[in-house]
This record gives C-alpha cells, sequence and structure tokens, in this order.
C-alpha cells in the first residue's frame, strides 16, 4: 500500500512544517494557568463550517467529480471491456449509495438498491432489509454512508 500524503505533503509545504515542528522541540511547560482563551486561531486552521481549511483536501473535487476509476486493463481472465463496465457500475454504485443527501440524511438508498444484482441472495434482499430494520446481522452501514440526525452516534 502507498503513502501518497508523502508526496502531497512535499507538493504542499506540509513536510517542510512538519520537519520546522520537530526540529522546534518540546513547547515549555505553562507556568501561569490561563485566565482567558486563546487569542484568534491562524488563518489556515479548520473550522466547523470549513472542515477542510489548511487541508490538501480543499484541492479534491466534491461529490461524484472526486471519484476516479483507473484506466481498464484485462486482469483475472477478464477482458478489457468487462473490466471497463465492472469499474463503471462500481462508480454509478458510489455515486448512488454515498454522496447521495438523501442516503446519508438515513432515507431509502433506492438509486443504489437498483444497481445491485438481484439474483445475489446475500446482496440485494440483505441491503434491501437493513435500511429498514437494522440489526447486527443487517447493518446498512456495511455499504451505505449514514449520519444520525442532529450529529449523534452513527445513523442505522
Amino acid at each position: 500500500m502507498g503513502r501518497p500524503e508523502l508526496l502531497i505533503d512535499r507538493l504542499t509545504g506540509e513536510a517542510a512544517a512538519r520537519d520546522a515542528a520537530h526540529a522546534a522541540g518540546p513547547l515549555p511547560a505553562e507556568s501561569v494557568r490561563p485566565t482567558a482563551p486563546p487569542g484568534v486561531l491562524p488563518a489556515d486552521r479548520p473550522t466547523l463550517k470549513e472542515p477542510f481549511r489548511g487541508s490538501p483536501a480543499l484541492q479534491w473535487a466534491d461529490g461524484a467529480a472526486g471519484i476516479e476509476t483507473p484506466e481498464p486493463a484485462a486482469v483475472g481472465g477478464l477482458s478489457k471491456q468487462q473490466v471497463a463496465d465492472a469499474l463503471a457500475m462500481t462508480e454509478r454504485l458510489l455515486i448512488a449509495s454515498n454522496p447521495d443527501p438523501a442516503t446519508l440524511r438515513g432515507k431509502r438508498p433506492g438509486a443504489a438498491l437498483d444497481l445491485l444484482d438481484p439474483l445475489q441472495s446475500d446482496g440485494k434482499g440483505l441491503m434491501e432489509r437493513a435500511p429498514a430494520s437494522p440489526s447486527v446481522d443487517r447493518d446498512p452501514l456495511w455499504l451505505f454512508s449514514r449520519f444520525a440526525p442532529g450529529g449523534g452516534q452513527g445513523a442505522r
């Protein structure tokens, strides 16, 4: 498995900043208990409204535009066209199941479920039941990203 951050950090200057922070040594111990909140945060620090501020993620595309499929090639007995078809279907499934706002809010992921093979007994049937009646054996989070209303612990 690669470590793309090694290249990305060099391109964005993060590597130099990290090296400088390590070379600076430890911060001195506090001599007096703080009596006020810290001053204004640096401009590149993330906030609740801008969670990716100062991060290379700002340069990444959002939603479906952020999904980049590799160039298809014949592999494992599959032709180049079969691999291309599988990659296209996978991309469609990712788009229909994850960046979809309704699915993220816990709604039935109909567009994604329609892409699953109806003959795969442990696939579509299980994923049809999971969002409606989640359990340990039927967890909708196996395939679909969901968020709990009001920001609580993950939606099921």
